[in-house]
């Protein structure tokens, strides 16, 4: 884990926008000053301003006044300033963070997320990526113990860029908007919750594409679009009537530009696109796309257990069950009392098993899942899968 010599000292972000709110008070309190001498000045004289009876020190003395005004306005714009939700400073810090989550070495994540929040209290970035962190690990232990965390980070991430789009125009501010509706629609689409994917999909576009009006490089704000096309064009598919007739195409091609950023967005969105070939069953593209993340983080489950089951649905039957195989030595070392993990990964491999014909390795699993019959009320997510388990088992020829 770096130590603090690894971040840098950092302001908080109210004090970059407030100086702007500070010099526009001086600058007008100093022209109502000015202003009031020079009317008492010639009211004094008995000459009220008159164009027609200005002299020219006074006309150049105005004109000097203007320049200044002008001057003043553009260095200190006042509630045009726009507050600055990606410095340096924290880029830092996000990545850090996002390198160590994807290593799955999460109790550092945390850490640099903390400091995120403690650095930048009101900048909705670290409550957004304290939620997507908290998104990552269920991923991998394919529970939902932290749904509600989740969902109480994004929304408290969209209050405080609400907060600041109260007073201007934020590109980055819509962007976190967009994207907690985002990864809200992406967690329950990975979870089978079809109508709340949808509903949160669907309402990520427009703050996006506000986003993309104020900044079109803003790769999130591509991701989020994509995602939400995509869920437009699926949608009927799951919930008859929900087609909105989106595309395609044109998901793709938002997402993949986000891929080809170098932003806190990339890999996120090479896993969205990972995962929407392979629901269109585009298999050759979904291997692609996780070989190339599992190239730079061979180590991470996410991306193995999503390969796994492309695998097993393209009826890659034997490189499915060698991963699932490498997933359950693992789960068995690193998290051994992760019930539903197991689960999962034991239902993947007896459905490769049975489409290899490896109908005796098959029932072994089958067999292995049933006998947690008794865990159900302990944990209700096991149902599915003993109900999956025993409808294949059903289905194996007898001996």
């Amino acid at each position: 884990m770096p130590d603090d010599s690894f971040y840098p000292q950092i302001s908080q972000i109210p004090q970059i926008r407030n100086r702007g709110n500070r010099c526009n008070r001086w600058m007008g309190d100093w022209f109502l000053v000015l202003g009031s001498w020079f009317l008492v000045r010639c009211n004094r004289c008995n000459r009220w301003i008159d164009p027609r009876r200005l002299s020219a020190v006074s006309i150049r003395f105005l004109a000097i006044i203007a320049v200044l005004s002008g001057v003043l306005a553009t260095l200190c714009p006042g509630e045009d300033t726009h507050t600055v939700l990606n410095p340096p400073e924290l880029q830092i810090l996000v990545s850090a963070a996002l390198e160590h989550a994807y290593r799955q070495e999460y109790d550092a994540a945390q850490d640099s997320v903390a400091r995120v929040l403690e650095r930048y209290p009101d900048n909705p970035a670290g409550y957004f990526f304290s939620g997507a962190l908290k998104q990552l690990r269920m991923f991998d232990d394919g529970t939902n113990t932290l749904e509600s965390s989740f969902m109480s980070d994004m929304l408290q991430a969209q209050n405080q860029a609400g907060a600041i789009l109260r007073n201007e125009k934020n590109a980055w501010a819509w962007q976190y908007i967009g994207a907690a509706y985002t990864y809200r629609a992406i967690f329950f689409g990975s979870r089978g919750r079809f109508w709340d994917t949808y509903r949160w999909g669907i309402q990520a576009a427009g703050p996006l594409k506000k986003a993309l009006d104020l900044d079109p490089s803003l790769s999130g704000a591509c991701l989020g679009l994509g995602v939400s096309e995509y869920f437009r064009y699926s949608g009927g598919r799951y919930l008859t009537g929900l087609n909105l007739f989106g595309s395609f195409p044109r998901s793709v091609a938002l997402v993949d530009s986000a891929i080809h950023d170098s932003g806190y967005f990339s890999l996120t969105a090479q896993y969205a696109l990972a995962w929407m070939y392979a629901h269109e069953r585009r298999y050759p593209e979904t291997y692609a796309l996780l070989n190339q993340l599992l190239e730079r983080y061979p180590g991470n489950r996410v991306f193995r257990k999503l390969l796994r089951d492309a695998y097993c649905m393209g009826k890659d039957y034997d490189e499915a069950i060698a991963v699932a195989r490498e997933l359950g030595l693992e789960l068995a070392q690193t998290q051994p009392d992760n019930l539903f993990a197991w689960t999962e990964n034991q239902m993947t491999l007896a459905k490769s098993y049975f489409g290899a014909e490896d109908y005796g390795s098959a029932l072994a699993c089958c067999d292995s899942i049933i006998s947690h019959e008794c865990d159900q009320k302990r944990l209700p997510g096991l149902s599915g899968f003993i109900r999956d388990a025993k409808a294949l088992k059903r289905r194996l020829p007898e001996e």
